[in-house]
Parts: C-alpha cells; structure tokens; sequence
C-alpha cells in the first residue's frame, strides 16, 4: 500500500514511525527475514497467508 515508505505506513498506522522500525527490526530479528526486501517480505506474507488458510481448514 504504502510502496515500503516507513513514513507513510507509520501515519497509516497512528504510530510513531520509530515505533514502525522497531518493530519491523523485531520481526526481522525473529523471522530470519528482510522485511526492506521485497522478496523477503513477499515470502513472509505468504507464509502468514498460508498458515492463515491452514487454521480455517481445522
């Protein structure tokens, strides 16, 4: 939505955008995963979509 903008996602979001960098360097931290990559974050998502739809089957 916000073409990777910290700035715009952070207003997006009524949050502080250093509260938007910590976080995204947490999940990094935890995940393994460039969050600033596109790639990275695109493998991310559909993980999350993934496991998403696998919870809806049970």
């Amino acid at each position: 939505e916000n073409s990777f903008s910290i700035s715009d996602t952070a207003r997006a979001m009524f949050i502080h955008k250093n509260t938007l960098i910590y976080r995204i360097e947490r999940v990094e931290r935890l995940t393994g995963f460039r969050l600033r990559s596109f790639r990275d974050a695109m493998l991310l998502y559909m993980a999350v979509c993934i496991q998403q739809y696998g919870e809806q089957q049970e």
